[in-house]
């Protein structure tokens, strides 16, 4: 039988997967993560809004060159741990048992 994936399962993943490609590729824009991560600009704001307010990823300057305003890059805050069983927006802490890594951990 199929299936579905609920919505807070979704929002998890696809903050997880936000998360791993700034931690493996360095400084992205908004544009860039969505183009990786195929996913729309809107998730991605609202994914960047959460894990900025937490704490977890940081602006880190504009895109020089091309038309427009620049786009505003993205970061992982380095000297941030992250709890892998933290939901991004709630303020919740990892349950006891919960895994902590290093920003830069994988």
């Amino acid at each position: 039988m199929l299936q579905g994936i609920n919505l807070e399962v979704a929002a998890e993943w696809n903050r997880r997967v936000v998360l791993q490609i700034l931690q493996t590729t360095g400084q992205k824009t908004r544009r860039e993560i969505a183009a990786i991560a195929g996913l729309s600009m809107p998730t991605i704001a609202n994914i960047s809004r959460l894990l900025i307010k937490d704490g977890f990823v940081r602006e880190s300057g504009r895109t020089r060159g091309g038309r427009g305003q620049p786009a505003i890059r993205l970061q992982i805050v380095k000297d941030r741990a992250i709890a892998r069983d933290h939901k991004p927006g709630t303020g919740d802490q990892p349950e006891d048992g919960g895994e902590l890594a290093e920003a830069g951990d994988g």
